[in-house]
């Protein structure tokens, strides 16, 4: 087989958005871990006060209903082009922002999600209980 085939091949495969596995595998699936997320330390108080800042900026009715500011890790952004990814390879967080009467319509997605609430007071419906009532919370 001449190299000109091989690269028609090749190129055919990419038309259809394929690729090669024996082309890839050593990046895809490294022999040694090479992790490329940094330590990272996201500050309650920046997080905190840059949510608040989006409530303002980004009232429900503008594409609010979801005012989520989201943890993209630098050591990910730089690898991947700064397109978004997470917090880890493996782990997407983030902070959402409901000012006094406002609430998130229900949604679906296919990850496990896990919610906190940081701080507040009132009424809380997570998207498969019941409403309940509470009192000021501040969780850290």
């Amino acid at each position: 087989m001449t190299d000109a085939v091989l690269e028609d091949f090749y190129a055919e495969l990419r038309r259809h958005h394929l690729e090669a596995l024996w082309r890839i595998n050593t990046k895809i699936m490294p022999f040694e871990p090479r992790p490329r997320a940094k330590a990272w330390l996201w500050r309650y108080e920046d997080l905190a006060r840059l949510a608040e800042l989006a409530g303002k900026l980004v009232p429900i009715d503008r594409g609010g209903d979801r005012r989520v500011l989201a943890a993209i890790n630098p050591g990910l952004a730089e690898a991947y082009g700064n397109s978004v990814y997470g917090a880890t390879a493996t782990l997407w967080g983030a902070v959402q922002y409901l000012g006094p009467h406002e609430s998130a319509p229900g949604h679906r997605h296919s990850p496990s999600a896990l919610r906190f609430v940081v701080e507040g007071r009132g009424r809380g419906r997570p998207s498969t209980a019941s409403a309940s009532t509470w009192g000021p919370v501040t969780w850290c």
